[in-house]
């Protein structure tokens, strides 16, 4: 629950992959740019565990994942303002 942080530092930040990926879900063009690139994920336990990385293109062990590389902001924002607002 990040509500206390924000009480604490109205100019506190997040990140919000996850809303962008659930705006994207409604609303596909949102998303301006995207490349199919190849993507690997570190699963040894670690310092790194969970980093993604775009892998050798040659790699027969990776397939390409298409990953989001720009987006209109306006619209998601919209989508997301609208979503937490809206009555329920």
């Amino acid at each position: 629950d990040m509500a206390p942080r924000f009480r604490r530092d109205p100019a506190a930040t997040y990140h919000v992959w996850d809303c962008i990926t659930a705006a994207w879900l409604i609303d596909p063009s949102i998303v301006t740019s995207s490349e199919a690139l190849p993507i690997s994920v570190d699963t040894t336990f670690g310092p790194t565990y969970g980093e993604t990385r775009v892998s050798d293109r040659t790699s027969r062990e990776v397939r390409p994942i298409t990953v989001m590389l720009d987006l209109d902001v306006e619209r998601f924002y919209q989508i997301y303002a609208g979503l937490l607002t809206r009555p329920m």
